[in-house]
């Protein structure tokens, strides 16, 4: 038995193949018409996690909450590596000076 060939005019080759920055200007360009309720915003955040790649295929259907909670958790730890990093420049640029002289005019 022959399989039917896949029915291609159902997907918009150009959106699945674009790069992320341009699948998200188009999600937000679709989900920014003015009226936006509850669902619309589920479907906006559980996207756009997909699409920046927060989201993977692992993780399942996760709620919009659950995915901003990932994103948050994920800049915050990201924030305090560079916290960390920028003190161990500062400490190694800036040796502590000790046995100054001041001298008097």
């Amino acid at each position: 038995m022959d399989l039917a060939p896949p029915a291609l005019d159902l997907f918009d080759l150009d959106e699945e193949f674009a790069e992320p920055k341009v699948r998200l200007a188009q999600l937000t360009n679709k989900c920014s018409s003015g009226h936006c309720d509850d669902d619309d915003l589920e479907y906006f955040v559980q996207e756009a996690g997909c699409i920046s790649g927060l989201v993977g295929h692992e993780d399942g259907d996760l709620s919009g909450k659950e995915v901003l909670h990932k994103l948050f958790y994920k800049f915050g730890i990201n924030s305090q590596m560079l916290a960390m990093r920028n003190e161990e420049l500062v400490e190694k640029t800036h040796a502590p000076v000790t046995n100054i002289e001041i001298k008097q005019m």
